[in-house]
């Protein structure tokens, strides 16, 4: 509504349908081979001051560069919603998973709030953050409308939550609590579709499929200026989901055949099956 998405603090969720698959024959993706670009992969920027880009997050593990790829301008954008995502929702999963961070993870909290029902009494409790379980609420969206040709905020139709840290069971039974509650943590929903195609257009990239687009142009502009419209390109696929237990993330690019569609998935923190997240990348030529 008037070029802002807007969180909503309540949502349905349920324990989603998950497949494990298996991950032996998965590209490493830590073997991809990169050079360094001519120009900014985002504007075509030529400028002498750009810096290298990461295709997935430094800050999720990303250690695939593209060398002097992204121009400062686009860099600042870029910086800007990946920050809102993994400095907000998913800083103290990032920490305990030991995840990199340039501030070495100084600026995450000692305790982990947490809203629990225990005798009828709906309280928040505040729990040391080794102690605690943490609950990584994913936001599960409606599909692209790209195929319909119509441009759309992106929209969320619930949230899939992630378990990290002890086990929710456990913690529950110890506490004699029968319902706990995330609290919200600042999610912004359209920040983290920025980050999604961000990272299946830098891997899209990196693997020479840019080329075959006819207009590439459409999904950038998206991601970086436009983010009311991005629900054209980023959606999220059915369950089940797919627990890849050897990966951390899952990345993938695929071709539909008619109409001839360039596509990728995303999957952040595929080893416990969250959700999977297409994005259209554009038409093939």
């Amino acid at each position: 509504m008037d070029g802002e998405t807007r969180w909503e603090e309540t949502g349905k969720s349920s324990t989603p349908i998950v497949s494990v698959v298996s991950s032996e024959k998965l590209q490493d993706f830590s073997k991809t081979e990169t050079s360094v670009a001519e120009a900014c992969i985002y504007c075509g920027s030529t400028e002498r001051e750009r810096t290298r880009e990461h295709i997935i997050a430094y800050a999720l593990g990303g250690n695939v560069t593209i060398p002097k790829g992204s121009c400062r301008s686009c860099q600042k954008i870029t910086h800007k919603f990946e920050t809102a995502v993994l400095r907000g929702p998913m800083q103290m999963v990032r920490f305990i998973h030991g995840l990199p961070s340039r501030t070495k993870h100084h600026d995450v909290p000692e305790t982990v709030p947490l809203l629990v029902t225990i005798d009828e009494e709906e309280r928040i409790i505040e729990v040391p953050r080794n102690e605690a379980p943490l609950l990584l609420a994913f936001p599960t969206f409606e599909e692209p409308t790209y195929l319909a040709g119509i441009e759309s905020p992106i929209k969320m139709n619930g949230i899939t939550t992630g378990s990290f840290g002890v086990a929710i069971e456990d913690f529950a039974m110890r506490l004699k609590a029968t319902k706990m509650k995330i609290v919200s943590q600042g999610n912004e929903p359209a920040a983290f579709a920025q980050m999604v195609v961000k990272t299946a257009y830098a891997n899209a990239y990196v693997n020479g499929q840019i080329d075959r687009l006819k207009n590439p142009d459409a999904l950038i502009s998206a991601m970086l200026y436009k983010p009311n419209t991005i629900g054209k390109f980023v959606g999220t696929l059915s369950e089940p989901y797919l627990k890849r237990e050897s990966v951390i993330h899952y990345l993938g690019i695929h071709e539909l055949k008619e109409p001839r569609v360039l596509y990728a998935t995303v999957q952040f923190f595929a080893s416990i099956g969250a959700p999977t997240y297409i994005v259209v990348l554009g038409d093939l030529k």
